[in-house]
């Protein structure tokens, strides 16, 4: 128990490393980019670019990494284009935690990238829909050809409400918003 608790914090100290490289990272290339482009800083442009990014990595993160490559993925069915085939198995024959932490996991990963993606979208819901959808398709081709990995049709239904929801928040967050603002005028 302590070696498998041990490998679980050690992965998470690796984790927490490499998320902080890239939020470094991103804050020297932003920063050098706004000065370059003698770029006034505009707060809530890059409060949306820095959380877009971080969704961006954290869905790359928990989708294609880390690749194992000594495990024996024999038995393994690595395609399924059978819609709710993997959600109905999940229900039957898990715990029904796990079947939460499955599907409820999938959409919760896509929700901060359909919120940030709306406001950069032009504030379009459809371009959101697809933008979310086109990536998890990209992100479900790609788990076809690593090891272990599992490319489902459930995965891109799931992302794609996921990022519908992002969307959705965030148009209520603006209608909620205006409210205070016309509100909060009154004075």
């Amino acid at each position: 128990m302590i070696k498998i608790l041990g490998g679980y914090i050690l992965e998470l100290k690796f984790s927490f490393l490499v998320l902080m490289t890239f939020i470094i990272v991103y804050l020297f290339f932003r920063s050098l980019y706004l000065l370059i482009r003698n770029t006034k800083f505009d707060f809530k442009i890059e409060i949306t670019n820095f959380g877009l990014y971080i969704s961006i990595v954290a869905i790359v993160a928990a989708t294609l990494f880390p690749i194992k490559f000594n495990i024996d993925y024999k038995g393994f069915e690595i395609y399924n284009i059978i819609p709710f085939k993997v959600v109905i198995s999940l229900y039957k024959n898990y715990s029904f935690g796990y079947f939460l932490y499955q599907t409820l996991g999938n959409i919760l990963l896509f929700f901060p990238f359909g919120f940030f993606t709306y406001s950069k979208s032009g504030f379009d819901l459809n371009k959101t829909i697809v933008t979310c959808f086109l990536s998890s398709l990209f992100i479900e081709f790609v788990q076809g050809f690593i090891p272990y990995r599992f490319c489902e049709i459930d995965d891109l239904w799931l992302n794609t409400l996921g990022g519908f929801i992002g969307g959705v928040i965030y148009i209520y967050l603006l209608k909620v918003s205006s409210r205070y603002t016309k509100f909060s005028n009154l004075n």
